[in-house]
């Protein structure tokens, strides 16, 4: 189950769509596109955590993670 969007992390450019972007892409996309993507955004905030954001890109990395793996859950049910 996604958790509330954590509107720290989310851009105040995102919150004011009817749609959420990550589950846009998830209807858009194939499973295996969408998986795609949402590993690029994971590793992009992992590998600059360091050198950009400290904190903030490991909390958003960790976000994507979690969308990632509800989507995952919630697609493994549908084809058991």
């Amino acid at each position: 189950m996604t958790k509330p969007i954590n509107y720290e992390i989310q851009q105040s450019y995102y919150q004011n769509n009817q749609i959420d972007l990550i589950e846009m892409w998830s209807q858009l996309f194939t499973h295996e596109e969408f998986y795609a993507i949402m590993k690029s955004h994971v590793i992009k905030y992992l590998v600059r955590f360091e050198n950009k954001n400290g904190t903030e890109d490991l909390k958003k990395a960790d976000y994507y993670i979690q969308r990632l793996n509800d989507k995952y859950e919630e697609w493994s049910d549908i084809d058991d």
